[in-house]
C-alpha cells in the first residue's frame, strides 16, 4: 500500500516537474555557463553575508535589522535565477535525472544535511548556554533583541546550507563545455 502511494506520488511529481519545464521553456538559456553561474552564486552568498552582518549589527543598533530583512528578501532574486538556470533539477524527481545527475545531487544533499545537523546542534547548545549564562546581558543587549537576532542568524545560515545542492549542481553542470 505505501509503495503504491509513493509510486503515485513520484509519478505525479514527475508530471508536475515536466509541466513546469514546458512552461518555463528556455528561460535564461544564455546564463547556463560558468561566468553567469559564478556571478549568481556570488550574489546569493553576498546578499546572505550582508544580511548576517547587518543582523549582528542589529544587536546594538536596531535599525540595522531592516537592512537584514531587505537583504534577506534580495537573496530570493539570485536564488530564483540560479534555480531557473538548472531547471530546478536540485528538486527534480529521480525519474527525470540521469545517473550522474542523481549522484551529484545526492552527494550535495548529503553534505548539506550533515552541515545542517552540525549547525542545528551548535545553535541548540549556544541557545542553552546563552540562556543559562545570561549571555545577552554580557553583550549589553536585551534578551528579546538577542533572540530575534539569533533567530535571524539561524535562518540565514540555514538558507545558505540548504542552497548547497543547487549551487553544487550549477557548478557541476553549468560549464562552458557544451
Amino acid at each position: 500500500m505505501l509503495t503504491t502511494l509513493y509510486a503515485r506520488h513520484e509519478e505525479a511529481r514527475a508530471r508536475r516537474w515536466r509541466r513546469n519545464q514546458l512552461r518555463s521553456g528556455d528561460m535564461l538559456r544564455s546564463w547556463r555557463h560558468r561566468a553567469p553561474t559564478l556571478r549568481l552564486i556570488a550574489a546569493l552568498y553576498g546578499c546572505q553575508a550582508v544580511a548576517l552582518i547587518s543582523g549582528v549589527i542589529a544587536l546594538w543598533w536596531n535599525p540595522a535589522f531592516l537592512g537584514c530583512l531587505a537583504f534577506l528578501l534580495l537573496t530570493c532574486i539570485p536564488w530564483t535565477l540560479l534555480r531557473l538556470t538548472i531547471d530546478t533539477k536540485d528538486d527534480a524527481p529521480e525519474s527525470v535525472l540521469d545517473e550522474y545527475e542523481q549522484q551529484v545531487i545526492a552527494s550535495w544533499n548529503h553534505l548539506a544535511l550533515r552541515l545542517l545537523g552540525y549547525w542545528a546542534s551548535f545553535c541548540a547548545v549556544l541557545l542553552v548556554f546563552s540562556g543559562a549564562m545570561d549571555f545577552p546581558a554580557h553583550l549589553g543587549v536585551s534578551p528579546t533583541g538577542w533572540n530575534v537576532v539569533f533567530g535571524e542568524i539561524v535562518l540565514v545560515s540555514s538558507l545558505s546550507l540548504t542552497s548547497l545542492p543547487a549551487v553544487g549542481y550549477a557548478l557541476t553542470f553549468n560549464t562552458d563545455k557544451e
